[in-house]
Formats: structure tokens, C-alpha cells, sequence
């Protein structure tokens, strides 16, 4: 598969990624959040980014789990959408978690919502998101050019703030598994 990725250095770069990339970032993932067949997870994210491929597509693969394909990120039916598909989780960059937090200012707990995953939010609206709407942010710091993510926050080991920088420019990592 040739991804590209953002140009955040620069022009975007194609990027090969292999098979056995693929199926790592599913298996993965799922062990990560504890991906069952039963889980919903919602895209709204688009497909053409290395996120919802590896992380939502590929561990849906990787346990039999349901797909919700939204067309595109909507914070005002972001909350309706979940409890009307059933979601029980999504992927994230770091902007939709903050516009949901701005946006949703009371608790929502009328959803089926236990999990989110991706990257780069900050520490405060990781915080508000847990606590305002009851769902687990599982951070993790990945790359296109990498095939998947390296560190995240897992079922059993999560420390806020270790996958992004901290006020230093400095960053904490946590295996993604025990083995």
C-alpha cells in the first residue's frame, strides 16, 4: 500500500507500507483496546489516512468487529450518531477530541461509547473526555512512515500524557505490550 503522509517536513511523501504492517497495526490494536467481535467502532476519520486504516479498519478485521463509516467528523451529531449506530469506540486525532470537549461542555453518558484511540491531544481535554462523556482515551504515538504506532496507552498500562510532548518537548513512552 502507498500512503502519504501529511507534509508536516515538507510536501507529502509517498509512503510504502507491507502487508504483514497492516496485519501488526490490527492485531494490535485490537489487544490494545480490547477489541472484541461485538465492538462498533465509528470512522470519521478519512480512509485515506494511515489512522483509521491501521487502527479501525484492520483490527475490525483482525477480530471480526463491525465498522460504522461516517462521511466525515461532525461534532454536533457526533453523540446522536454513536448511540444510533451502537459505536463503542472511534479514532481520533488530537483536534477532534478538543472539538468535542468544546462543543459538548455537559457530561454525555448517553451513548455506548467505552473507548477512543489516536493521537495527539492534549493532556486537559484527554482529562475532560474521560471525565465529561466516560470514555478511555488510549493514546498512542505512531507514523505513516512507520507502518502503525510504536507506543500507546493499553487495557493495563496507561500514564497520561506519555505518548505526546510535554511542556519540555519531551516524551514518555509505554510498551504497547508485555511480550
Amino acid at each position: 500500500m502507498i500512503l502519504y503522509t501529511s507534509g508536516t517536513t515538507g510536501a507529502p511523501k509517498g509512503v510504502v507500507n507491507s502487508h504483514a504492517a497492516y496485519l501488526a497495526a490490527g492485531r494490535h490494536t485490537a489487544a490494545m483496546v480490547g477489541l472484541t467481535p461485538g465492538d462498533r467502532c465509528m470512522v470519521v476519520l478519512p480512509l485515506f489516512h494511515a489512522n483509521p486504516q491501521m487502527y479501525a479498519v484492520m483490527s475490525a478485521l483482525h477480530v471480526g468487529s463491525t465498522l460504522i463509516l461516517r462521511d466525515r467528523f461532525s461534532a454536533g451529531r457526533f453523540f446522536e450518531d454513536a448511540a444510533r449506530f451502537g459505536a463503542t469506540g472511534f479514532t481520533f486525532v488530537g483536534t477532534v477530541l478538543a472539538i468535542l470537549a468544546a462543543r459538548h461542555p455537559d457530561p454525555r453518558r448517553d451513548h455506548a461509547l467505552r473507548f477512543c484511540l489516536g493521537g495527539g491531544a492534549p493532556l486537559s481535554v484527554w482529562h475532560e473526555v474521560e471525565e465529561r462523556f466516560g470514555i478511555k482515551v488510549h493514546e498512542l504515538y505512531g507514523m505513516t512512515e512507520i507502518g502503525g504506532w510504536v507506543t500507546a496507552n493499553t487495557l493495563t498500562h496507561t500514564r497520561h500524557g506519555s505518548s505526546a510532548p510535554t511542556r519540555q518537548g519531551r516524551s514518555w513512552c509505554v510498551r504497547a505490550s508485555q511480550t
